[in-house]
């Protein structure tokens, strides 16, 4: 059968098709755009808007961040180094000429959206023909499970997901005869700047062509060449960039920190990492499972899919003895692909290294964030590859059968699961939308402190959503604290939910009082409280206990008072070197070391002094690069 003749009677006109695909995605669009206008920004997509916003009113990237110098190159905060291009020039226009307000920011991901639809519905009617199909993998695109949080909010996952259904278009065109694999590797490099974890869909993409090249000889070694120009090239060039205006020396220490955070986020690695991986894989399996209404709605499908898949890669392909005169050898014995299966392998290889790659190294916090754009790849990947079982003639008739059956009943319980979803959290409100008033008055209670408050948040993301729209400058608590006599401290959802104990910590060493609370915020106005070591009797002071047969650094240890209040504490170390540091719970303390090599000072922060208890401090030689249990001393109050 020719392939211009595939589906029959698919590729006619079908107006009526059409104008269901065009009335779905414009009925759609109005209901996000409704969603966005209640929706809040959410903490990651406030910290991804943070350098745009910081341009647009201060002309510097990082202006809300406690940061050496506003305009430091800082990749975790900057989202430069791992961040969403894209979101970050579309959202410009619209923050320019509609102000700084949570929808002109959502904007671009209402862009998103749509082009995600457009581009699964151009894809299914490319690859199948029928117009009909683009509207189911539409409707099924616009009604997938936690769509109207994840699509919203200034996240990254809907626009990843976009690019990878452009990536896929792009490849049909290519080898179809117009070899656009420069543009092909530029979108695979929009992708991997959008979220970090896409760069895997390079090498996928890359094996594909390998495989087309050595099997069938439809790629070219300069297609191959140009592929990897259009991935490599921005990014050296972006790379370059940021060395030749930060300095080596800036541009290492940052992206060294980058990594390093990637690391603990993405892989679940250092302090982030969980022992128990199987665990987490259990986890992560009832997440999806919980999102889609059941275990049979959402595995099911997907098993049908990955088999469908295969068997359509199986099938002879159109024209397959013009194409087979040009193996030889070993290769025959492999599949000969015409570009419609083509797509479905990339598809399919992505899909199965994405999963793959999140089952083995992520954490199961926000794992189904993490999967979305593999599940919203499955659609076309289902339809394209039930269409080409079902209308391909060289398939045999009970292999079509049961592709029939077992693609259809896979379509049915995946509409079952979104149509189910969608219809229960049609009118509900978002988390985003119930935090929105809360966030607001918080954010106009920060914006009219006085110019000169010193304002502080708690950890390294330091209430992203208020300094993001209040337009002040925020220090971190942790770090700045003790450098202050008084200021404010902001406590957003996410500081109290994740370190609900260090708040507890910091109030007990302030004096502390409300300015406003909320059941989202919380902004304090706080003195320094003076703690005074005099009143404990000598007897009565922290003494130490020794740990260990090694006394190397065990010999001593006591706390002091400084002029302004604060609390230092020293240590005897035999034989420290210039880079030996004290630790306390697992913090390194600003530390210096003796002209004498024998006591190492440290100023203790009052918010870890004033926790109750006993503490382990620990003296740590870097260039060791080991901490020896020997070295551990515990002090309590006797």
């Amino acid at each position: 059968m020719d392939e211009g003749k595939i589906g029959g009677e698919a590729r006619g006109s079908q107006p009526g098709a059409k104008v269901a695909v065009a009335l779905a995605l414009v009925l759609f669009s109005w209901y996000y755009i409704q969603v966005a206008r209640r929706t809040d920004v959410s903490f990651d997509g406030a910290i991804f808007l943070q350098p745009i916003v910081s341009l647009e009113r201060f002309g510097v990237l990082t202006h809300t961040y406690d940061v050496d110098s506003p305009a430091e190159f800082h990749p975790p905060l900057t989202n430069l180094g791992q961040g969403m291009f894209s979101q970050f020039i579309l959202s410009w226009p619209f923050i320019h000429f509609f102000g700084i307000h949570h929808f002109p920011l959502q904007a671009s991901n209402l862009l998103f959206l749509a082009l995600g639809a457009v581009l699964i519905g151009v894809l299914i009617r490319r690859l199948t023909g029928s117009w009909w199909l683009s509207l189911v993998g539409v409707l099924l695109f616009y009604m997938m499970p936690q769509m109207k949080v994840l699509s919203l909010g200034g996240l990254g996952e809907v626009p990843g997901a976009f690019y990878l259904l452009l990536a896929a278009l792009l490849l049909h065109r290519s080898l179809s005869g117009a070899r656009s694999y420069g543009w092909l590797g530029f979108v695979l490099f929009l992708a991997f700047h959008t979220k970090n974890h896409l760069i895997v869909t390079y090498p996928v993409m890359l094996a594909v062509l390998v495989y087309l090249a050595w099997r069938q000889r439809s790629v070219r070694l300069r297609d191959l060449v140009w592929l990897s120009v259009g991935f490599w090239a921005p990014l050296v060039l972006l790379l370059t960039f940021f060395i030749f205006r930060y300095g080596w020396g800036s541009f290492v220490s940052e992206m060294s920190d980058y990594w390093q955070l990637f690391a603990s986020t993405q892989w679940g690695t250092g302090a982030g990492r969980q022992p128990h991986t199987s665990d987490l894989t259990v986890e992560a399996v009832r997440e999806l499972a919980r999102n889609y209404g059941g275990w049979f709605l959402v595995y099911v499908p997907i098993l049908v899919t990955y088999l469908l898949a295969l068997l359509a890669l199986l099938l002879p392909p159109v024209c397959a003895s013009q194409r087979r005169q040009e193996c030889r050898g070993i290769q025959r014995r492999l599949p000969v692909l015409d570009v419609e299966q083509a797509v479905i392998l990339f598809l399919l290889a992505l899909c199965l290294f994405y999963v793959a790659y999140w089952f083995h190294f992520s954490t199961f916090t926000h794992w189904y964030r993490r999967v979305l754009p593999f599940l919203i790849l499955q659609i076309p990947l289902l339809v394209i590859s039930l269409h080409l079982l079902w209308t391909r003639s060289s398939a045999p008739r009970k292999a079509r059968r049961v592709a029939r059956v077992a693609g259809i009943a896979a379509l049915v319980l995946l509409a079952v699961a979104h149509v189910r979803y969608f219809v229960l959290v049609f009118s509900l409100p978002s988390p985003g939308e119930l935090d929105l008033r809360d966030r607001m008055s918080a954010t106009e209670v920060v914006r009219r402190l006085p110019a000169d408050a010193v304002i502080f948040g708690i950890g390294w993301w330091q209430a992203p959503r208020i300094a993001l729209f209040s337009g002040r400058r925020f220090l971190d608590f942790l770090k700045k604290g003790d450098s202050y006599p008084e200021g404010y401290l902001v406590l957003d959802p996410e500081a109290r939910a994740i370190a609900a104990e260090t708040i507890k910590n910091v109030l007990a060493s302030v004096d502390a009082s409300v300015v406003l609370e909320n059941p989202s915020y919380q902004v304090l106005k706080w003195t320094r409280r003076k703690i005074d070591l005099a009143r404990f009797p000598e007897d009565e002071q922290l003494r130490l206990i020794r740990i260990g047969p090694d006394q190397a650094f065990t010999d001593g240890a006591g706390f002091y008072s400084l002029p302004d209040g604060a609390v230092a504490m020293w240590a005897m170390a035999k034989n420290a070197t210039s880079e030996t540091v004290l630790v306390w719970e697992g913090q390194v303390l600003n530390s210096t070391v003796q002209p004498d090599r024998t006591v190492v000072t440290a100023v203790v922060p009052r918010y870890l002094f004033s926790k109750p208890g006993s503490f382990s401090i620990v003296l740590f030689d870097p260039v060791g690069k080991r901490r020896s249990q020997a070295a551990a001393i515990r002090i309590s109050r006797r």
